[in-house]
């Protein structure tokens, strides 16, 4: 048995977003930007522990959660969370990914093996 989350099909909110950019002095360029939108059945916990640490490993950021924001409604949660991920390229130039989640309508759910 395990016990994981279900977002509704009537949500349409973006589930994952990233922005990555440039930045060379005071000027941005955001050169990635990329949403993921899912409904269904997932391991919210084993999600996030991948992302960060995927970011953390293989992206080689140091990586910052600026937020964390949970809000319970009966039987279900909404979650925000933002990072900001920093590695430095040259004297001049760095590399910044924003990452941000926001799930909504978040319940538990029990799952049976046959």
């Amino acid at each position: 048995m395990k016990i994981v989350g279900i977002l509704h099909k009537n949500i349409k909110e973006k589930l994952f977003k990233q922005y990555f950019s440039f930045i060379n002095m005071s000027e941005k360029e955001i050169i990635f930007s990329s949403k993921v939108k899912y409904v269904g059945i997932f391991n919210f916990s084993e999600f996030y522990n991948f992302c960060y640490n995927w970011l953390v490993d293989e992206v080689e950021l140091e990586l910052g959660e600026n937020k964390y924001e949970e809000k319970i409604s009966g039987d279900s949660k909404n979650i925000k969370v933002e990072w900001e991920g920093k590695r430095k390229l040259t004297d001049y130039f760095r590399f910044v990914a924003k990452v941000n989640f926001k799930i909504i309508n978040l319940k538990k759910a029990e799952i049976t093996n046959n």
